[in-house]
């Protein structure tokens, strides 16, 4: 009873996306996420999604993805905040159902929350892509870690936020 009860209970999370239309992200929004927050260059992860766009506010990030080809179900975006000795300070997972059924090229924003006060514990965010057995993507970005698998972003030096509660950190 307990087996069915979970494969009822999984097989509607899976499929929540059709049951709930989720907007992956409204023309006009990706739109001035990306030019307000571009990443330059671009974090690939695998042959399968690139990060364009990424915004950090004092307890939320939001991450502009484009999709290179259909992400296979069941993936996550993996959101750390690094200190500066490389331990990660929080933790984040999210399951990807906005990228569900979109196209080559379409996009889609993920906003992620994150444990209040992480971000004055860190300097880095770190952020990979996974599949449901754990197994990360490999990245293209200039800074990484975890062998390549983690997106290593400076958010100190390499992407400063206009929101006025994470530019008190910085000074």
């Amino acid at each position: 009873m307990y087996v069915a009860l979970m494969t009822v209970i999984i097989t509607a999370m899976l499929n929540l996306h059709v049951l709930i239309k989720l907007e992956p992200c409204p023309p006009a929004l990706c739109q001035a996420v990306a030019q307000q927050y571009p990443l330059s260059p671009p974090a690939g992860f695998g042959d399968y999604v690139e990060l364009t766009a990424l915004h950090l506010s004092a307890n939320e990030v939001e991450l502009l993805f484009t999709i290179r080809q259909p992400l296979p179900i069941g993936y996550s975006v993996a959101v750390d905040v690094v200190a500066a000795d490389g331990t990660t300070v929080a933790k984040t997972d999210t399951l990807i159902l906005k990228a569900r059924d979109l196209s080559e090229g379409k996009q889609w924003l993920e906003h992620i929350k994150l444990p209040a006060d992480a971000l004055k514990q860190g300097s880095k965010l770190g952020i990979a892509i996974h599949s449901k057995s754990i197994q990360l993507l490999n990245v293209s970005y200039p800074k990484t870690d975890n062998d390549g698998k983690r997106v290593l972003i400076d958010f100190a030096a390499d992407h400063k936020s206009t929101d006025v509660a994470v530019q008190r950190l910085y000074n």
